[in-house]
């Protein structure tokens, strides 16, 4: 593990600044959850509302919830092949993701996974994988603008895997 890996995946990317920072807390391990809260006698349960089956770590939201797990079984990845968040810039590229914006892209993916679980959790917002999705097409569309005009071209791999 080099922290600057980790810095590279946090910081050098093409995300908006909030997600950079979402990304460096998320490398941390320090993103808010309920593992979070219960330790901080906030919550009395740590038990993930997404899938009722094992405690919301920073993990268990990423890629080992079932309902993580369905999001990336549809854009074609293998959730078992996700490292864990504290090596999370060791991910690589599948379903022929192309590895120049791959960074930048799935963080966009961990972002709204997150941004989808809080909205269940605090929010008590329905649990909806379309919605996550369509989500994550817009996303797509806008952030396009982020990226070096070399990059721009990449965004309609990543947009159309989000596309049911």
């Amino acid at each position: 593990e080099t922290q600057a890996d980790g810095q590279k995946l946090a910081w050098k990317n093409h995300a908006p600044p909030k997600v950079k920072f979402f990304a460096w807390l998320l490398l941390q391990e320090r993103i808010q959850r309920k593992t979070n809260l219960k330790r901080k006698n906030v919550l009395d349960s740590d038990t993930c509302d997404l899938c009722g089956l094992a405690p919301e770590t920073p993990d268990h939201i990423i890629s080992q919830c079932e309902f993580a797990r369905r999001f990336w079984l549809h854009l074609g990845w293998d959730p078992a092949s996700i490292p864990p968040v504290s090596k999370l810039w060791e991910v690589q590229g599948q379903a022929g993701a192309p590895a120049r914006s791959l960074s930048t892209m799935f963080l966009l993916c961990c972002w709204h996974l997150w941004l989808h679980r809080h909205g269940v959790v605090f929010r008590h917002q329905a649990m909806n994988l379309r919605y996550l999705l369509l989500e994550c097409h817009n996303a797509t569309q806008l952030w396009r603008w982020r990226l070096p005009v070399q990059l721009r071209d990449e965004v309609e791999h990543w947009s159309n895997l989000f596309l049911m």
